[in-house]
């Protein structure tokens, strides 16, 4: 029998020779609450390496699942991934009754990035949305525009065909919540980025 609820027992144990003892024994059950796993992330300024943040409470054991492959057990793991892309990183949070799991996308940048902020102008920063941003100083076509929250997490996205020109563009973000933001102009194999705010 396996008790369910603490409890204490009494033993009568009887010799051979009719002698007879008897004592109890208490078994206690222990009954952990069930965990709750959670994590915040960060991207790193390499674009492809992210430090993982443990936010799970009644948990004693983790597994990490990056979705390339790889998989990591210590509570906050600093990961690199192999290639840029959007990943599905599931934490599995456990005591030693019960667990739960956790899945957030994420999304890294692997191309190397040009941080030439004078390569482009965004103004005006601070925005209340309407974002202006002059590529004049490219000097070629782009291919998309992305802007990244302070998560790094994908906010806003627009691509280009090849017949665009133009070196002034304009992105209507009225929709994001305030906050400090990155811009990210993407051509072939560079990226330029930089930084503005949303008031």
């Amino acid at each position: 029998m396996k008790p369910v609820i603490s409890t204490i027992y009494s033993i009568t144990v009887t010799s051979p020779l009719s002698c007879v003892g008897i004592d109890t024994v208490e078994v206690v059950v222990i009954n952990p609450p069930k965990p709750a796993a959670n994590y915040t992330y960060t991207v790193m300024t390499s674009g492809l390496e992210v430090q993982f943040n443990n936010q799970s409470v009644d948990a004693t054991t983790y597994l990490w699942d990056f979705a390339d492959g790889t998989t990591d057990t210590v509570p906050n793991p600093l990961h690199d991934f192999p290639n840029d892309g959007t990943y599905s990183v599931t934490l599995y949070a456990k005591n030693e009754c019960k667990g739960d799991t956790v899945v957030s996308s994420i999304s890294v940048i692997g191309i190397e990035e040009i941080i030439a902020q004078e390569r482009i102008k965004i103004y005006p920063n601070p925005s209340d949305g309407k974002l202006y941003i002059d590529i004049s100083k490219i000097g070629e076509k782009i291919d998309e525009i992305q802007v990244l929250n302070s998560y790094g997490q994908l906010v806003f996205c627009e691509k280009f065909s090849p017949d665009i020109s133009g070196t002034l563009m304009s992105i209507d973000l009225s929709g994001l919540s305030k906050g400090i933001y990155t811009l990210l102009i993407k051509k072939s194999k560079f990226i330029i980025n930089s930084k503005f705010v949303l008031k």
